[in-house]
């Protein structure tokens, strides 16, 4: 009597990671993109932040405001992979940038963020005082609101 041989393990059909394109089995995420979208709320806007973050020609995330390769795993560095709201309070559109970046534009806009770095670089040039007026801080969080009339 013949011995039946087994029958070859099915291999998964590897499919590209969302994000990155790296293969994967099981999900539509690779192993580390997974870990960084499901690490907040919001999946859709953090997978779009991370697909518009991803340098191919370096396997690496970039950060939207200064170019810098990220850091995924040291949540202890600076380069850390943080997610920015380009404008305070709004969920999307946001992108990925350094965690000490998003720390500095905290509650401003994209364009008070621009604004406030073209005063401050204005400054340390030596082209004269920094000018406040310039910024409105339409977004930040501790600014008076307006009252109600009674």
């Amino acid at each position: 009597m013949a011995m039946k041989r087994p029958r070859p393990v099915r291999a998964g059909r590897e499919k590209p990671c969302s994000v990155c394109h790296r293969p994967t089995v099981a999900y539509i995420y690779c192993d580390r993109c997974r870990r960084l979208v499901l690490r907040v709320s919001g999946k859709r806007a953090m997978r779009k932040a991370l697909q518009d973050g991803w340098n191919e020609a370096l396997g690496r995330f970039i950060c939207y405001w200064t170019g810098i390769q990220l850091e995924e795993v040291d949540w202890k560095s600076p380069q850390y992979l943080s997610y920015d709201h380009l404008t305070s309070g709004v969920k999307e559109p946001q992108k990925v940038c350094t965690y000490w970046v998003n720390t500095m534009k905290s509650s401003l806009s994209e364009e008070e963020f621009r604004i406030f770095i073209r005063e401050l670089a204005r400054f340390f040039r030596g082209e004269g005082r920094f000018r406040k007026g310039k910024l409105r801080f339409k977004h930040w969080f501790m600014a008076p609101r307006p009252r109600k009339a009674d």
